[in-house]
């Protein structure tokens, strides 16, 4: 299925697809050279990744390669165990 191009302001048509071939298919038509792989990191922050279309099925199966710490967030907060300066004697000037 080949869906004509979207004019620029009009909303896309809602699209469904039996498989991901005629999807991929229909996003290279679209001109799309990259897509977002997504997580929420434990805080509620999005964190995304560009991933090529050639590369959407290993992506799909396997994962888009997050590191552990990107489903952390690094505005949690600061813990006396953490490796920041100040928690260093003498870092502070003391």
């Amino acid at each position: 299925m080949i869906a004509p191009a979207i004019a620029a302001g009009e909303l896309a048509p809602k699209l469904k697809f039996d498989n991901l071939d005629p999807a991929k298919a229909y996003l290279k038509a679209q001109g799309v050279t990259y897509v977002l792989a997504q997580l929420v990191d434990l805080h509620g922050a999005a964190k995304a990744k560009s991933v090529p279309l050639a590369h959407l099925n290993p992506v799909l199966a396997d994962g888009a390669g997050f590191a552990p710490a990107a489903a952390r967030s690094a505005s949690r907060p600061k813990t006396p165990f953490s490796h920041s300066a100040s928690n260093r004697p003498g870092a502070l000037g003391d």
